[in-house]
């Protein structure tokens, strides 16, 4: 009896320190992104700063209307355009009514997908000034 309690101490201390040790690790391995302000130029000129980080920056919606005839569908992309610098947008969740050619501002996150750089969008709303 006193054998299989000393078993069962040590099991939990065991569990106990595996547990620290893995919750040590994870907030170690947790780094919060940076929130930049920058502009669509800023992101394009050096995307290796922005990659992986959050921006805040303004400019022009755009939209693009793609027709895949031989699949029987378009899609909509969505650009933000800087003077004449212009970047694919994302949206987490399909965007309630913009206007195209409205002045926006969004904070979203810079992903390079397919040697492609996008914003991925968290948070958008309409310049109003």
């Amino acid at each position: 009896m006193e054998s299989m309690n000393k078993l069962l101490i040590l099991a939990i201390l065991a569990v106990i320190v595996i547990a620290i040790l893995f919750l040590i690790r994870q907030q170690s391995t947790i780094e919060s992104p940076k929130i930049y302000n920058a502009t669509v130029a800023d992101i394009l000129k050096n995307p290796e700063k922005y990659i992986g980080n959050y921006v805040i920056v303004s400019g022009y919606l755009r939209a693009l209307t793609i027709d895949k005839f031989a699949e029987n569908r378009s899609e909509m992309k969505y650009l933000l355009q800087d003077n004449s610098d212009v970047i694919v947008l994302i949206f987490e969740k399909p965007p309630g009514f913009l206007t195209i050619g409205k002045r926006i501002v969004v904070k979203a996150e810079v992903i390079l997908r397919d040697s492609t750089l996008l914003l991925r969008v968290k948070e958008y709303h309409v310049h109003t000034g």
